[in-house]
């Protein structure tokens, strides 16, 4: 037992965490002198920000697009419902998934004054309004509503995908103005 006492017994953590001693430190850590790049020009910035405001729509449209199934499937069993019990707790569900229907819609009206584009605003009112009216819809009215909005997002995924390439042009354009 004394034998196991004598064992030293490294004081570091699982990653390491020890000290290490000088006679194996390397050489100081210089600082590169190439400096690095966090913006590639203004075209560059307009366009990653157009971008970036195209994805805050393309997630929104995609709450807004969750939220509307539950509400109707939730006021249609309501309807049949004819314990009130059960009838107390769909009221309960159905309010809060209104509710944050609602603010769903709201988060998306709000990113309009984001955009220029008439069609990309056409777009958020049509959505809010299919939103707004969904606990009036028929079954085939609903589904086509969330047809209309997987369109809307499949829009924003190829505005996406060329302003990307957008980017890519500006930054390449950016480097090679660079070097002259």
């Amino acid at each position: 037992m004394e034998d196991d006492r004598q064992i030293p017994i490294h004081e570091g953590n699982v990653f390491g965490g020890g000290k290490v001693p000088e006679s194996m430190a390397g050489p100081e850590v210089v600082a590169s002198s190439i400096p690095v790049l966090d913006s590639y020009g203004p075209e560059w910035e307009k366009t990653k920000l157009a971008r970036e405001n195209i994805d805050k729509l393309k997630q929104a449209l995609n709450k807004v697009a969750l939220g509307m199934r539950p509400v109707y499937d939730t006021k249609g069993e309501l309807a049949a419902e004819t314990d009130t019990g059960k009838k107390l707790e769909l009221q309960v569900l159905f309010d809060k998934q209104v509710e944050s229907l609602g603010v769903a819609i709201q988060e998306l009206k709000a990113l309009q004054v984001l955009f220029e584009d008439k069609e990309l605003i056409e777009l958020i009112e049509h959505t809010e309004i299919e939103g707004k009216k969904v606990q009036d819809m028929p079954k085939d009215e609903l589904d086509t509503s969330l047809e209309s909005i997987r369109r809307r997002q499949q829009k924003c995924f190829g505005l996406m995908k060329k302003m990307l390439e957008e980017i890519k042009k500006h930054k390449a354009e950016f480097l090679k103005n660079q070097k002259e």
